[in-house]
């Protein structure tokens, strides 16, 4: 009998390995530059776009020679402002100016002084003046004439209508309220106040607060009472003397017969000699 040796070899089995490389710092990267990319939300469109750059985007400031290229569109619509210069030009539709006695101006006078000194040159028998061109029927207004000189009994100073002559305001007082230099009685539209300042000595100021609106005026020698009557006051509208004609009107300065006699007038150009009430501004050209 023949006995023989065998051996079996066993069943194969599967074997699972994980083969693990370490990572070699040798990695090379992408080709090309880093970019920094911002990403910037454009509000005309609905997706983004990246905003690609190597380095800071530079910013020109706007300058008053930059020219906006209408066909380029642009996030932002911006005006470009350029400041006012010294060599800058006023529009001449702008106005303003200060008021003078630069209305109809009666025979044999003459102004001075920018037009604020109104001086009766010559003898004669007829009323003669100087007026404001500035014609207001509402609002209320200070202004101040000063008496320089006066001789003639028609002599005075107030508001006079503007459809009023120098003759209404010397003789009767007609369409104006006016103080009469020699006597220093106020008269409005023909009619005495029963309101008397007394006589004025050259160089005596007056003033004059007027109320178009409310048809109301106040006139006093210097610093004294309005209308010479302690109860009446401007700023808060007590007393006062009604001014009865209707109309606009302008300041005016009336002279009668004698040569030199003359007034000024000081609308607001410099500073009063005595203050404005409250509440009442200068006349307005």
């Amino acid at each position: 009998m023949l006995v023989c040796n065998v051996s079996q070899r066993p069943p194969r089995r599967a074997i699972t390995v994980a083969i693990a490389e370490a990572g070699a710092a040798a990695d090379e990267p992408g080709t090309g530059n880093i970019v920094f990319a911002t990403l910037v939300d454009d509000p005309a469109s609905v997706g983004e776009t990246v905003d690609a750059y190597l380095g800071e985007i530079l910013l020109e400031a706007a300058s008053a020679s930059t020219v906006l290229d209408a066909s380029i569109p642009a996030t932002y619509a911006a005006d470009v402002t350029e400041a006012a210069t010294a060599a800058d030009v006023l529009s001449a539709t702008l106005t303003g100016g200060v008021v003078t006695f630069d209305g109809i101006l009666g025979s044999f006078m003459t102004l001075s002084n920018g037009n604020l000194t109104a001086t009766h040159n010559a003898i004669n028998s007829t009323p003669t003046g100087a007026r404001s061109a500035a014609v207001q029927s509402s609002g209320k207004y200070y202004f101040e004439i000063t008496v320089a000189a006066y001789n003639g009994g028609g002599d005075g100073a107030g508001i006079l209508l503007s459809s009023g002559t120098y003759a209404d305001m010397c003789n009767t007082a007609t369409n104006c309220t006016s103080v009469n230099f020699s006597s220093g009685n106020i008269s409005t539209n023909n009619t005495f106040s029963g309101k008397s300042l007394a006589a004025l000595a050259p160089g005596a100021v007056l003033g004059f607060a007027i109320d178009l609106t409310a048809r109301t005026a106040w006139i006093r020698k210097g610093a004294g009472n309005w209308n010479n009557d302690a109860t009446h006051n401007p700023a808060t509208g007590a007393g006062g003397v009604t001014i009865a004609a209707t109309g606009g009107f302008s300041p005016a300065i009336v002279f009668n017969s004698w040569v030199g006699d003359n007034g000024t007038g000081n609308f607001g150009a410099t500073a009063f000699a005595n203050a404005a009430p409250s509440g009442f501004g200068n006349w307005s050209p």
